[in-house]
């Protein structure tokens, strides 16, 4: 099992849009992907513009093969022009590694 926390931090009036992203992402993840154990997004309650996925994954083969669907390469194109800062971390029982 491998644990994804990957923050990000739009643009100031991006949030919006993003989060609309990010609940189109989440959709098509849980509903297509059976590599996907949970995945979630959190918007932060002091600073609106900053964002973060919690996701569990089976293995980084389920993690490689969801960088390449449809839907993740879609919010992919479109956060990099909302987000202006982000880091993933991903975390296994032994040891965590940020990428």
């Amino acid at each position: 099992m491998i644990l994804a926390t990957a923050y990000f931090h739009v643009r100031p009036g991006a949030a919006d849009e993003f989060a609309a992203a990010a609940r189109e992402v989440i959709a098509r993840t849980t509903a297509d992907e059976p590599g996907c154990v949970a995945y979630s997004c959190y918007r932060e309650v002091l600073d609106e513009d900053q964002f973060v996925f919690v996701e569990e994954w089976q293995d980084l083969a389920a993690i490689g093969a969801h960088a390449q669907s449809e839907h993740f390469l879609a919010f992919d194109a479109l956060a990099r022009d909302l987000v202006d800062a982000q880091r993933v971390v991903l975390h296994t029982v032994e040891k965590s590694r940020t990428v």
